[in-house]
């Protein structure tokens, strides 16, 4: 089990009885999520699929990309599939589901996630990525979704 989680999950030992507690806030990406998947797909695949959608050079679609993501990192909008897909012209849903094999759990993230099944965790993203993320992962079965229907994805 890896460190983080090893923590975490001892930590789900000594809390409050789980029945006294209502929501469990995670941060899924490099929390239970290998970061594999967003790094390629921000930094390699998205890029060159602007590229060829709008029929300019790689190196001219990280010069537009790169200053859109550094205005809108640590901002809700850096999670949202829909403002990206009108930001850039471009579904993002389905270029996320091109490389959608690329999604793994962080090792043991599973057997945390078991331990908390009881409790309520939300995401920042929308319910579209984190039924996107469930792919034979099965995090969705977790998952609790507040005023997102999970059954649009």
């Amino acid at each position: 089990m890896s460190t983080s989680l090893t923590s975490a999950a001892a930590a789900v030992a000594v809390l409050p009885p789980w029945e006294a507690i209502d929501t469990v806030l995670l941060d899924m990406d490099g929390t239970l999520l290998d970061l594999h998947f967003d790094n390629h797909f921000w930094l390699e695949h998205l890029p060159q699929r602007y590229a060829e959608h709008h029929g300019i050079s790689r190196a001219q679609a990280d010069a537009e990309l790169l200053p859109l993501f550094r205005e809108h990192a640590g901002q809700l909008n850096w999670y949202c599939t829909d403002f990206w897909s009108r930001e850039l012209n471009l579904s993002i849903r389905e270029l996320k589901r091109e490389v959608a094999h690329l999604i793994a759990l962080r090792p043991d993230a599973d057997s945390f996630l078991a331990a908390v099944r009881a409790a309520r965790f939300d995401t920042a993203s929308d319910s579209w990525s984190l039924s996107d993320a469930d792919g034979p992962h099965r995090i969705r079965c977790y998952a609790a979704f507040c005023g997102d229907n999970a059954d649009d994805a």
